[in-house]
């Protein structure tokens, strides 16, 4: 979606979701960038409350926004718009540190969530998992 805001606004699309994965080289940010990889996919989704679940990704958040915070101001002279796209970006931290108006765009459907999973599996190695996923994302 960021690729297509930025094409349609002459802007520029940054996948912070791409950069994170970067992040697992550096010490600092390993165990938040691996996290739900370093989890049994099944048994996390199925048996962590939705609760914990929110609250890990929270923890993940704020565990990798300095890392994060540092590439978004490598931006901050750009004159063309710019489109963020990270699942990590949570409100609470955009408004504390960002300087800058932002919109948040959150998937439209649950067959669109489990569309982009079954296309770019993050984690879901199986169809069932990943319709489980999108389940968890959309609904919790």
């Amino acid at each position: 979606m960021a690729k297509i805001l930025a094409e349609k606004s002459g802007g520029v699309a940054v996948s912070l979701d791409d950069f994170r994965e970067n992040l697992a080289a550096d010490e600092r940010y390993r165990k938040w960038t691996n996290f739900y990889l370093d989890q049994n996919e099944e048994e996390y989704l199925t048996k962590t409350p939705p609760d914990q679940q929110w609250d890990n990704l929270v923890k993940q958040s704020e565990g990798l926004w300095p890392a994060f915070l540092e590439e978004i101001e490598k931006y901050a002279q750009e004159i063309k718009p710019v489109i963020f796209e990270c699942v990590n970006i949570l409100p609470h931290l955009a408004k504390k540190d960002l300087n800058f108006p932002g919109v948040v765009i959150i998937g439209e459907s649950f067959e669109q969530t489990l569309d982009r999973n079954r296309k770019e599996p993050r984690w879901g190695g199986t169809p069932e998992l990943q319709e489980l996923e999108a389940r968890t994302f959309f609904f919790y």
